[in-house]
């Protein structure tokens, strides 16, 4: 993966994680256990949006579309 691609996955992970709604703590749940169940939710969220990217690109026959800033490459 070179990278352009991988700042490219970083950056939409980022964003992702700015605007994904986090769990509640509960008293009886450490802020630690929070946190992993959020990553975990945003994990497999994230894991699901990039197999449906992989589905297009293949069903579309590009291999490209993820770019800078996930814009199209030309």
């Amino acid at each position: 993966m070179d990278k352009g691609r991988v700042d490219g996955v970083v950056d939409a992970l980022a964003r992702l994680a700015a605007v994904y709604p986090l769990p509640q703590v509960q008293e009886k749940q450490a802020p630690l256990d929070a946190a992993v169940d959020a990553f975990s939710s945003i994990e497999a969220d994230t894991a699901w949006l990039l197999d449906c990217r992989d589905q297009l690109d293949v069903s579309t026959g590009r291999q490209d579309v993820i770019a800078n800033n996930g814009e199209l490459n030309r």
